[in-house]
């Protein structure tokens, strides 16, 4: 079994998730902050070094923009996957 890690290469955090959900679905997410849950590491990005080098994988979205829109759009095609 062969395991790859799949991103854009580069980071977002939470609250830029957040906003930009908000952005492109027009509603607020309702948020309850908090600290940083034990063991949970400060920066995570996947490396998607080995999925290029051994696939040829590009990611075909990168800006978080078009990540979010790109799900969103498939979560409101498909209203039965999202509950």
């Amino acid at each position: 079994m062969r395991i790859y890690n799949l991103g854009a290469g580069q980071g977002s955090s939470v609250r830029e998730v957040v906003a930009m959900v908000e952005r492109v679905g027009g509603r607020n997410v309702p948020l309850v902050q908090g600290g940083r849950r034990p063991g949970d590491p400060p920066v995570l990005l996947a490396d998607v070094g080995k999925a290029a080098r051994e696939l040829g994988w590009r990611p075909e979205r990168s800006s978080l923009d078009l990540i979010v829109r790109s799900a969103w759009n498939w979560h409101t095609a498909r209203p039965e996957m999202s509950r």
